[in-house]
């Protein structure tokens, strides 16, 4: 880190209503979710219907902008992550999308949960479908042992293990030739008497009809991170948290890049740190080490594309319900 890159920045101000209401049978709930910096955007906007069913299963349908049910920690609320920041393979899944969904909490069998979903696919607040194609997301998640609980990080929730499989399918119409793209992945999570894990693999393939100006491509992700509640007698018991993770991105494994920095080159990072839950996820500090390396370390001219880019994180993270 140099001090070049060194500053303060206030990395997300969002502004959330949420409003619910419950009838008879059903509970409705709906969702506005704004990015206020650098500039208004608009995250989440979308209402949902759920029924409680006999065995302790639910079902719920949801319409509007939201998140595709691909990847567990994509759809964890972004103040609720263990780290200061998502995994980078979370660049390549499917964003949020305008489209309908649907998720199962089987009746007799709430450990398994299964969500479907169809949407635009062409991403974050756009609103047209003009090739009339559309993206199918799909996720198996099994839940053999805690309670139906909100996802979060860390081991600040009940003792949880959550296993589950995930896939998109999406064509895109771009002028004289087709994009169609295949997306998988797996994740794993587990917490138990202060001690958290999660592991996630991903796995993307795009391709292209003749003519078009891209060639094909193959990318891949694994993030692997743990955090271990401190057992500290007193007031601040299992407050401080120590937390790790390795992951490794390869946005495209075909193309050469073009130089340092290119979006698409392959990289590792190795991410020790250390938290501080004053009032668990909505107010709390987090320190973390970013040591990274570049996997593609030669451009497609033969240079070196390796660079210094280490970075150390602090951050306040705070959430006013």
């Amino acid at each position: 880190m140099t001090p070049r890159s060194s500053g303060f920045a206030l990395k997300r101000a969002r502004l959330i209503a949420l409003g619910r209401m419950t009838t008879r049978s059903i509970k409705w709930e709906a969702r506005l979710e704004g990015e206020m910096i650098p500039s208004f955007q608009l995250l989440d906007a979308y209402l949902a219907a759920s029924v409680d069913t006999a065995g302790d299963g639910l079902f719920r349908i949801s319409f509007g902008q939201q998140w595709t049910p691909f990847s567990r920690q994509a759809n964890t609320l972004i103040g609720d992550l263990q780290m200061a920041d998502l995994a980078q393979l979370q660049s390549l899944v499917p964003n949020r999308q305008l489209g309908l969904s649907a998720l199962l909490i089987v009746p007799y069998a709430p450990w398994l949960q299964i969500s479907f979903g169809v949407f635009n696919g062409k991403g974050t607040n756009v609103l047209e479908n003009l090739d009339s194609n559309f993206m199918y997301v799909g996720r198996i998640a099994l839940r053999p042992m805690g309670a139906r609980a909100p996802i979060i990080e860390s081991a600040l929730g009940p003792t949880a293990i959550w296993l589950a499989g995930h896939f998109a399918y999406n064509t895109k119409n771009l002028g004289d030739f087709t994009e169609t793209s295949v997306q998988a992945g797996a994740d794993f999570f587990a917490s138990y008497r202060g001690v958290s894990t999660y592991i996630e693999y991903y796995w993307g393939q795009y391709s292209y009809t003749n003519g078009a100006p891209k060639r094909d491509y193959k990318q891949q992700g694994f993030n692997a991170q743990a955090g271990y509640l401190l057992p500290i007698p007193g007031r601040v018991f299992r407050r401080f948290e120590l937390t790790f993770r390795f992951e490794a991105v390869a946005p495209n494994q075909i193309v050469p890049i073009t130089g340092a920095g290119d979006p698409t080159q392959a990289r590792m990072s190795i991410v020790p740190g250390i938290n501080y839950y004053h009032r668990g996820h909505d107010l709390k500090l987090q320190l973390n080490y970013l040591h990274n390396e570049e996997l593609d370390d030669r451009d497609a001219a033969g240079k070196v594309a390796s660079y210094k880019n280490d970075s150390v994180v602090f951050q306040l993270v705070y959430r006013l319900k």
